[in-house]
């Protein structure tokens, strides 16, 4: 396996089970985090969303926009 990877490498949010493209299964995580942070308490939620932020800020304003 290459040790470089290429755009085309990329995940694509599709989870594949060796069946064709027609029957790949859709998984959108963005929902399923939004889902476990409104339920976590404040105290904890507050502490992931800092977490978040410091590596990927705009993904932390997304999800407490959604929240």
């Amino acid at each position: 396996m290459a040790a470089n990877k290429s755009a085309t490498n990329k995940f694509d949010g599709n989870v594949s089970t060796g069946e064709s493209k027609e029957e790949m299964i859709r998984v959108n995580g963005k929902q399923q985090v939004i889902d476990m942070l409104r339920l976590a308490d404040p105290a904890y939620r507050e502490t992931l969303l800092r977490g978040i932020e410091k590596r990927d800020p705009w993904l932390a304003r997304e999800l407490r926009a959604a929240l």
